[in-house]
């Protein structure tokens, strides 16, 4: 091992000590890799032999994949050759590569060393990609060839955030005359930042500058090899495989690489622009020619911004895959005395959205009890499940937010705060929550629980404006306010021990049989609802009598409403087509299920139908626990789709 080679090791060695393994095998690699080319820029995410070569210079697995420890030995390589640690192998990396031995043969054909150009194929030496003139190794069809360059409207006003690759920021189109395809050799691009209480130095805002065409860089430079003069940012940089047959008319793009950190008083106020001053390609005749586009308006504006701003995160809350089943109000089967514990009784969907993930820690939900004086009379415990696991609960004595009151004064709204989750959700993803609750039974102590008391809860805006609601991004940012959107609140549940949960079936429909007009006979209308009924608790009855078309709700019997026009008869009457036995009213066994009907017939009377659109709705069922139906329960959850479609009766009498 030379001196030279012993000294860079041990500095290696200084600065990083923990990859020193790494260092002695890549030093004793440089001697044995005699033909070892590195050509490209190599960061994470690139692949192929040459980054196998470059693994094998830093002393990293030789596998041809750039991930984070290839990224980690080739900092520490760059630590000990005195460049900028960024793990990066740009234009000066290579040359650094080159002049130290560590690669041989890695020169541009025609070259000897890293000085100057190819006298063969004018790139130059150090191979960071500059020409003295174009490469000619393209076959190109036609004679003498010209180009038109117009600007875009893909990208204006772009951000590009802390950290992020490859942000495009410009588009603009060339198209080749039909005499010649073209060969676009070069671009040159101008940056500027014009605010002046903003650093105007490029290299404090972005790693690189890069041209793509067809969804592939073709080109790239470092912005510290960019020329400046009077905080004017230039760079022509060379393109290869750029070709454009005649006729044709293709895109390119300009984009941006940021630094891994910048400089929050920057960012604030920060105005660029971004030029393409020339574009120099070579026709079929091996002419190579620098088109002006100074003055074609391709200019655009951008700036930088923090990872939050430009990563765009919302997170959004919609209703969860159980919504109808938890959140539409509905009977809540209780035991009679014990407790009742994981009683769904919220589900909704987290959806975030945007490049950056987000974490949780807090996260308010809001509670309503009627009948009951106080939440906690009623709930003894709250959790919060994603995707069928348990991931959190609450103290029901300390993690109270609501009017500032915390739990010393809890009254018949509270709001409770899942705590220290540190809850990672990934940008791009959504995730199904339930928050459950337990709930006393009715002779627990300290709940007094009565059947009939009601409960619902919500995640609304109230909730994402509290302090507990405690969302970052993944760059440690807060989510702001807007970036929290949508709202979810349940309905009020009611919670008997003994009772009834109805379930539509099928569809209902409504069958109308056409009057005779010239025999002055009128339309007439049949509707049918049908639905099942399941008992819990006991054995329950369901009101036999001959529905009610009166209109309300507090009849102790089916109530049937018209909901248009009036007159004529309206005959309602409740079966069982499922064979429920009947004695005053219908028997459903506990924990079975009896299917029911309502059928209506609707047809002119001692009163004249009048002309109209009618359906039947069931706004109430009664039932009770005995068949004599001495103390009616009305039940009205869960009912908005019980109704038949409209149909049109014509009094053909009137």
């Amino acid at each position: 091992m030379s001196n030279l080679l012993r000294s860079k090791y041990l500095f290696g060695v200084t600065i990083v000590s923990a990859l020193a393994l790494a260092f002695v095998f890549a030093m004793f690699a440089t001697t044995a890799l005699a033909d070892c080319s590195i050509t490209a820029t190599l960061r994470v995410g690139s692949s192929g032999s040459e980054v196998m070569c470059l693994q094998s210079i830093v002393g990293a697995t030789a596998d041809g994949a750039f991930g984070p420890l290839t990224k980690a030995s080739v900092m520490a390589w760059q630590s000990g050759h005195g460049l900028v640690a960024d793990g990066v192998v740009g234009p000066l990396t290579r040359a650094a590569l080159m002049s130290s031995g560590a690669v041989s043969g890695n020169y541009p054909a025609g070259c000897s060393s890293s000085a100057g150009y190819s006298p063969t194929t004018g790139a130059k030496c150090d191979g960071s990609g500059g020409s003295s003139s174009p490469s000619s190794s393209v076959d190109l069809e036609g004679g003498a060839g010209s180009i038109t360059v117009a600007g875009l409207s893909d990208f204006s006003s772009e951000e590009v955030g802390e950290a992020q690759d490859d942000v495009e920021v410009l588009a603009f189109e060339v198209e080749a005359d039909d005499d010649s395809d073209v060969e676009i050799t070069s671009v040159k691009v101008e940056f500027v930042q014009g605010t002046a209480a903003d650093s105007e130095d490029l290299t404090e805002y972005a790693q690189s500058v890069s041209i793509w065409f067809g969804g592939d860089m073709v080109g790239e430079d470092d912005t510290e090899d960019f020329s400046e003069n009077n905080d004017v940012w230039t760079k022509s940089i060379s393109l290869d495989g750029v070709v454009i047959d005649a006729g044709d008319t293709e895109d390119l793009v300009v984009a941006v690489t940021s630094n891994n950190s910048l400089d929050s008083g920057d960012i604030d106020t920060d105005a660029w622009t971004v030029d393409v001053l020339n574009v120099r390609f070579r026709d079929a005749d091996d002419v190579v020619t620098t088109e002006n586009t100074d003055d074609d308006t391709l200019e655009k504006t951008f700036d930088f911004a923090s990872a939050a701003a430009a990563g765009d995160t919302e997170l959004k809350i919609t209703a969860g895959e159980d919504d109808e089943e938890v959140n539409d109000a509905h009977v809540i089967d209780i035991h009679a005395t014990d407790e009742t514990a994981n009683v769904p009784i919220l589900s909704f969907n987290l959806e975030v959205e945007g490049d950056l993930d987000v974490n949780i820690d807090q996260l308010p939900v809001r509670f309503t009890v009627a009948t009951q004086d106080h939440v906690d009379e009623m709930v003894s415990g709250i959790s919060l499940w994603l995707d069928g696991d348990k991931i959190s609960t609450v103290s029901m004595t300390t993690d109270c937010v609501e009017d500032g009151a915390g739990c010393a004064d809890v009254g018949t709204q509270e709001t409770y705060f899942f705590d220290d989750m540190d809850l990672d959700l990934e940008a791009g993803n959504d995730y199904e929550f339930l928050v459950k609750v337990d709930i006393f039974g009715d002779t627990d102590t300290p709940g007094d629980v009565a059947p009939g008391d009601t409960l619902l809860a919500q995640f609304s805006e109230l909730e994402t404006d509290l302090a507990s609601f405690d969302v970052t991004d993944e760059s440690g940012e807060d989510l702001a306010d807007g970036d929290k959107t949508g709202s979810l609140t349940g309905s009020a549940s009611e919670v008997r021990d003994v009772g009834i949960n109805v379930a539509l079936v099928g569809t209902p429909t409504a069958v109308k049989t056409a009057g005779d007009a010239s025999a002055t006979q009128s339309d007439s209308g049949l509707f049918t609802i049908t639905f099942d009924v399941t008992a819990f608790g006991a054995a329950m009855y369901v009101d036999s009598t001959a529905p009610d078309a009166t209109g309300g709700t507090t009849e102790s019997d089916l109530t049937v409403l018209p909901t248009a026009g009036n007159g004529g008869t309206l005959t309602c009457t409740v079966t069982s087509p499922s064979g429920a036995t009947e004695a005053t009213s219908f028997l459903v066994s506990e924990d079975e299920t009896e299917r029911f009907s309502i059928t209506c017939d609707a047809r002119d009377g001692a009163v004249d139908l009048v002309d109209g659109f009618y359906n039947v709705a069931l706004a109430n069922l009664a039932y009770a626990i005995d068949d004599a139906q001495t103390a009616n329960l009305d039940y009205t959850f869960n009912l908005e789709d019980f109704k038949t479609p409209q149909i049109f009766l014509d009094d053909n009498g009137a």
